[in-house]
């Protein structure tokens, strides 16, 4: 019994350590910002050719590490929409990033 528990803790740890590592860093560039009221969409130079899907989640470089959502995907960039008004996202300055599986 004591070799079945091993075992299993064992595979989930392996399980576990391979779902980190198929993960990949998609860096973006913020293209444009649409106020909307507040909160705002934005338009990231990556898209479905980096590998990212509707729904997928990111973080802005900024001191909160305020989450990015993809609602639509193009082949090279994609629009999300992020729970901070415009104002606050600074274009020049500021990155979006992805973490998403490995295809």
């Amino acid at each position: 019994m004591k070799n079945i528990i091993l075992i299993t803790i064992i595979s989930l740890f392996v399980f576990s350590a391979n779902a980190q590592d198929s993960l990949k860093t998609i860096e973006s560039s913020i293209s444009q910002i649409v106020p909307q009221g507040v909160q705002s969409v934005i338009v990231v130079n990556r898209g479905s050719a980096y590998g990212l899907k509707n729904g997928d989640k990111g973080k802005l470089t900024d001191e909160d590490g305020t989450v990015v959502t993809i609602t639509e995907v193009r082949p090279v960039s994609a629009r999300a929409i992020v729970a901070i008004p415009a104002n606050k996202i600074d274009r020049e300055k500021m990155k979006v990033i992805f973490k998403v599986p490995v295809q």
